[in-house]
């Protein structure tokens, strides 16, 4: 279980539908629906997997940063990470976490 207690809670959340498991993707702690990563733990940020235009959006609200676990200037595009808000954190990041679960189960 990941040591950043903003995420544990968030994921604990999550884990109550019994379809949410709990894993690892590429080494970070995530939250998988039907063995597909949805929500991450990456430098004690949160990324989200919510498909190319909300990402967009997103980027352009300046609500979140693009994914590139590489740093080589790849990012992933259909993921966006985000920084623990300074209010109302848990509620933000289980609302973003829980929209990434839904949008991946759209894809089945």
């Amino acid at each position: 279980m990941p040591e950043n207690v903003l995420f544990k809670s968030v994921v604990e959340t999550l884990a109550s539908d019994p379809q949410v498991k709990l894993s690892n993707w590429f080494g970070f702690p995530c939250a998988k629906l039907d063995d597909k990563p949805f929500a991450a733990l990456y430098d004690e940020n949160l990324v989200v997997k919510l498909g190319q235009s909300r990402v967009q959006k997103m980027l352009k609200a300046k609500e979140g940063r693009k994914f590139d676990p590489s740093g080589m200037g790849r990012p992933m595009n259909e993921w966006v990470v985000i920084a623990a808000p300074e209010s109302m954190a848990k509620q933000r990041w289980l609302e973003l976490a829980e929209e990434a679960k839904s949008f991946v189960a759209s894809l089945s």
